[in-house]
């Protein structure tokens, strides 16, 4: 049906950026749930969630405020726990988790190099390494010349 007289200026309005409009809340969303649905919409990139993800962003919102209220009940842990697989499935689902955001090449490729621990201390490069035998025994014209080494190639 179309409406009478003179048209708002929100109406009239044009989108300029090219981004698609903001899902907006169905009807029938408690005050709470209409809330966290506005916060996790304008949270995500407006060209992240389509129409059809409004059933599951409902139902993700519903098991968040559950699991916010049951979380506060010590008495109520498994009903908790529930209410959170529904909440962390659904999130998946709608790809709203850090591991469905990115790829775990990107991450790699982001994170700084730096100098793994193991390789910041090189002085143990100097210490004799069980595959780096010497196939010939020492000699003492060597000027790294061991006498135990000597003593050790020897014995063995």
């Amino acid at each position: 049906m179309r409406q009478r007289g003179r048209k708002s200026a929100e109406a009239l309005a044009i989108n300029v950026s090219g981004e698609p409009p903001r899902l907006t809340p169905p009807a029938g969303l408690s005050p709470k749930e209409r809330a966290a649905f506005v916060e996790l919409v304008n949270a995500a990139d407006p060209r992240h969630f389509r129409r059809s993800d409004v059933p599951m962003i409902v139902a993700l919102v519903q098991a968040t405020i559950k699991a916010r209220e049951l979380g506060r009940d010590p008495s109520k842990t498994q009903d908790w726990e529930r209410a959170s697989r529904v909440m962390m499935a659904l999130a998946t689902k709608l790809r709203l988790t850090p591991q469905c955001r990115t790829r775990p090449e990107s991450i790699a490729r982001m994170q700084q190099h730096e100098v793994a621990p193991w390789h910041e201390d090189e002085s143990w490069e100097d210490e004799p390494k069980p595959w780096d035998r010497r196939r010939t025994p020492p000699s003492p014209t060597d000027p790294k010349y061991d006498e135990d080494e000597d003593k050790q190639w020897h014995k063995s």
